[in-house]
């Protein structure tokens, strides 16, 4: 081998050495960039799943609302409709409709902080009485709406007498709901 051409070789595989090296410092700081993204997505994600939630719970209660309770509706809907279509099953959604008579005097008497007590108290009961996939949403000021998938009007009562029920024994510090 010549003296030149062995040179050459020697600057080749420096050269080559030095472009392995830049490709990894390359690859290196990808991999940081991928994580770094990765990161920053997976916190955007739990933001968007926060506003979500911001945007479809009432805040007070923790109940669905209004937004969130059509959200609902729509994709049990679309799950009949589905069913319909794919099985030819038919099945049941009741929905019921709660206004809480008899509250006004709660806020006139004992002030709003009492009735806001009394409707996270009533919300609890709402959840308690429900099964997971149910939802229960707050759409006025004491007005709720239970939606209860794959359940029969029949059902539905019983659910809503047996929280009636239980809403009668919610109390509150010198007041107790009269029934």
């Amino acid at each position: 081998m010549v003296d030149g051409e062995s040179e050459r070789l020697e600057v080749m595989v420096l050269t080559l050495q030095q472009g392995i090296s830049s490709l990894q410092q390359g690859i290196s700081s990808l991999r940081e960039e991928i994580i770094k993204l990765r990161d920053e997505r997976k916190a955007t994600m739990g933001e968007l799943a926060r506003y979500q939630e911001i945007a479809t719970k009432d805040p007070l209660t923790e109940s669905l609302n209004r937004r969130g309770l059509y959200e609902f509706l729509d994709r049990e809907i679309g799950n009949l409709i589905r069913e319909i279509r794919i099985h030819s099953i038919h099945k049941p959604l009741s929905v019921a409709y709660l206004d809480l008579n008899g509250f006004k005097p709660v806020n006139d008497e004992y002030g709003h902080d009492a009735g806001d007590l009394f409707l996270v108290e009533f919300a609890k009961v709402l959840r308690e009485g429900i099964r997971g996939n149910d939802g229960a949403a707050r759409i006025g000021g004491d007005e709720f709406v239970l939606a209860l998938p794959e359940t029969t009007q029949s059902d539905a009562k019983l659910v809503v007498n047996r929280i009636s029920e239980k809403a009668t024994k919610i109390t509150l510090p010198d007041y107790k709901i009269e029934g």
